[in-house]
């Protein structure tokens, strides 16, 4: 039996749909709030883009595409477009994309924090925002 290459993209594709059906379960269930304002086709349209963009950086794991759209929900679709340090991390071959992966939410997660403790900063001192 002979598999025909049009024939592994039709599979490729359905892999692809199924996937994508995953994620758009996953973001409702951990990120409502960042995906509560898409609708169903614009939502998927941002991850098919942003698995395209997480592909090309060598996230080739399912969990590593995963984690990557969650920092697309959380910081805008186009996070590592509009952040230049992100497409380098993610660029740096010299790491495993599972390390590059660590870094760029380190990195993000760090940030949070800081937001975080000057939020809290300015509330103690009645600053307002």
């Amino acid at each position: 039996m002979r598999i025909r290459d049009a024939q592994v993209e039709a599979l490729r594709g359905v892999r692809e749909t199924h996937f994508v059906e995953e994620l758009v379960v996953h973001l409702h269930t951990h990120f409502p709030d960042e995906v509560k304002d898409l609708s169903g086709d614009s939502l998927r349209q941002e991850l098919r883009e942003g698995l395209t963009r997480a592909r090309g950086y060598g996230l080739a794991s399912g969990e590593l595409q995963t984690r990557f759209v969650g920092l697309a929900a959380l910081f805008g679709w186009a996070f590592d477009q509009d952040e230049p340090w992100v497409a380098e991390a993610l660029s740096d071959t010299t790491f495993e994309p599972d390390e590059r992966m660590n870094r760029v939410e380190t990195r993000f997660q760090r940030r949070l924090e800081t937001s975080a403790r000057n939020a809290k900063a300015r509330m103690a001192f009645g600053i307002e925002v």
